[in-house]
């Protein structure tokens, strides 16, 4: 695939004059039968290092020196520490009908920043601004990576339709997205053994009109009401983001009880056909998804018997 290189020049304008740039080439592997991206600097006109600075460039001498040496496939960026970008890889996420996969469409939707299409074309990589959790940085059963620091990415520039042309700042989202999608998973239907495990003096759960005025007199009532309302616009970035803050709340209220929080989400103004759209490979919705994150993500629940939190 072929690389868009006004494009890179588009899209990475803020980044073109920093040296965090360079160039790779293929090299065939005959073990695995693949190629392999070596990067090459445009400095020493050798391999270039991911952890080291002097190897690095600025944009235009890197696409300058793609343009002399014939040999070479494309340019690479580096992840530093030295600020909040962070990369996404889905591997294998295109068919040959060029048709995203069901978890990849949901990881876009989440992050809505830059998204371009990888040299095989058959990945994806995304672009944006966020901070990522201090452990895992890939799952392998999903093919999905994140990484913020010491990782070249290749950057293509073939922009995948639909999606926005610039680097967006989606801290929410970064962590949902590895929370969901680099963290193992809970089965769905463990869920609720898995929260509930030890009942305590935690009272029985609230009927729906119970926990609908409860949450609307605590003191983030009025931002509960919005979102149950469905009015999110003024609160948060993106739907997706209001509907991850409102799953936390049912959580919270509902003692990690999915079931009542399907049904009550179901209700509410934030409710769209996406909540039962096929996200997974293995048949689970958005909704589905998005309960079990919420649920594996709020530490606590609310007890009516004492009005303290129990926490697991």
């Amino acid at each position: 695939m072929q690389n868009c290189v006004e494009n890179i020049k588009d899209v990475f304008k803020d980044l073109a004059s920093h040296n965090r740039w360079g160039c790779y080439k293929k090299i065939f592997d005959k073990e695995s039968g693949k190629y392999s991206k070596i990067p090459i600097s445009a400095i020493t006109f050798k391999g270039a290092k991911s952890n080291d600075p002097k190897t690095w460039c600025s944009l235009g001498k890197a696409i300058s020196y793609l343009n002399v040496r014939k040999d070479l496939s494309g340019i690479v960026l580096a992840l530093t520490s030295y600020d909040d970008i962070v990369g996404i890889d889905i591997d294998h996420c295109i068919d040959e009908n060029g048709e995203l996969s069901a978890m990849a469409k949901e990881i876009i939707d989440l992050a809505d920043s830059y998204t371009e299409i990888s040299p095989s074309g058959a990945g994806i990589r995304i672009i944006l601004h966020g901070e990522l959790p201090k452990d895992l940085r890939k799952n392998t059963a999903n093919g999905v990576e994140v990484y913020d620091s010491h990782r070249f990415l290749t950057i293509t520039g073939n922009h995948l339709t639909g999606t926005p042309m610039s680097i967006n700042i989606r801290h929410v989202q970064v962590k949902e997205i590895h929370q969901r999608f680099i963290k193992k998973e809970i089965a769905f239907d463990t869920v609720n053994s898995f929260r509930t495990i030890e009942d305590k003096h935690r009272s029985m759960v609230l009927e729906d009109d119970e926990l609908l005025d409860l949450a609307a007199s605590a003191a983030n009532g009025d931002t509960f009401e919005d979102l149950l309302a469905g009015n999110w616009e003024c609160s948060y970035n993106s739907q997706s983001e209001a509907d991850a803050a409102f799953c936390c709340n049912l959580a919270w209220w509902s003692g990690w009880n999915a079931e009542q929080m399907d049904r009550i989400f179901r209700d509410s103004g934030l409710y769209r056909d996406k909540w039962d759209s096929i996200r997974y490979g293995d048949g689970r919705t958005y909704g589905q998804g998005l309960i079990e994150w919420a649920i594996t993500v709020t530490n606590s629940c609310y007890l009516q018997e004492d009005n303290e939190d129990y926490e697991h």
